[in-house]
């Protein structure tokens, strides 16, 4: 790989990422979801690997940000690179004990980190990758986030 080409995929895919997101709306299921996990006494958080102010932003737009305790996306100008380092800090933030997490993911690389930090994870098929591709991780898979909610419980 020549110098910055890294850096330059990376922008794309990012701003491709962007352009989609501004059309997506949250799963029928998402609100209710969230809304019991907080009522049952629970806390939740968001990592993602899109940019953290277009995170908030979007986030805030959709109405879910007060529903989490933290919300970490990308810093300005870091490359995206693999999810893991960045659940390390995010699980460090919360100052909680991994065993106590379960990553709700709907990627390899979800599923990775969860793994990288000893949480556990369960597989949501509502994202960008596949079910034939979430199965190869051996974890548990969920069509729902209700399923993925009662997973949890």
């Amino acid at each position: 790989m020549r110098d910055g080409e890294w850096e330059l995929l990376d922008q794309a895919f990012h701003d491709h990422y962007h352009r989609l997101m501004l059309s997506c709306a949250l799963a029928e299921d998402a609100l209710d979801c969230l809304r019991g996990w907080v009522d049952s006494g629970r806390t939740q958080s968001l990592l993602s690997m899109w940019a953290h102010d277009r995170l908030v932003r979007k986030a805030e737009e959709l109405g879910i940000s007060g529903y989490f305790n933290r919300i970490d996306g990308l810093s300005a100008g870091l490359p995206g690179g693999g999810k893991a380092e960045h659940m390390v800090a995010h699980i460090e933030s919360l100052a909680i004990d991994p065993s106590e997490v379960l990553v709700i993911g709907d990627s390899l690389d979800d599923a990775h980190a969860a793994q990288h930090v000893g949480a556990s994870a369960v597989l949501y098929t509502g994202g960008m990758t596949s079910r034939a591709d979430l199965s190869a991780s051996g974890l548990p898979i969920v069509e729902t986030l209700t399923d993925a909610f009662s997973h949890a419980t």
